[in-house]
């Protein structure tokens, strides 16, 4: 499994456009994992934090509730949400 969860430039790539199924945002792009995504490779929403799985599709699913999160998933969820957080509170004044 692939995390596809921290931003760098230099490892992003176009995916097929999906909707996030917590917060219905369309997302196109998938940043921090070393190769375009794959089914089963794991992603966290951007714009809502919720975890999320690549389908056979290529489609972003919810994060299976009866499978365990792995520590680097959840890790990149809880700084996300942090960062999401701030936004929310300061804008752009950082």
């Amino acid at each position: 499994m692939t995390l596809y969860a921290r931003f760098n430039p230099q490892e992003d790539y176009a995916t097929v456009p999906s909707r996030c199924p917590n917060c219905a945002v369309e997302l196109d792009h998938a940043t921090g994992g070393r190769r375009i995504p794959e089914p089963g490779d794991a992603s966290v929403c951007a714009f809502c934090g919720a975890l999320l799985e690549y389908g056979q599709d290529l489609q972003l699913e919810p994060w299976p509730s009866d499978r365990a999160v792995p520590p680097e998933l959840r890790e990149a969820q809880l700084l996300l949400v942090q960062v999401l957080v701030m936004q929310a509170l300061f804008g752009d004044e950082q």
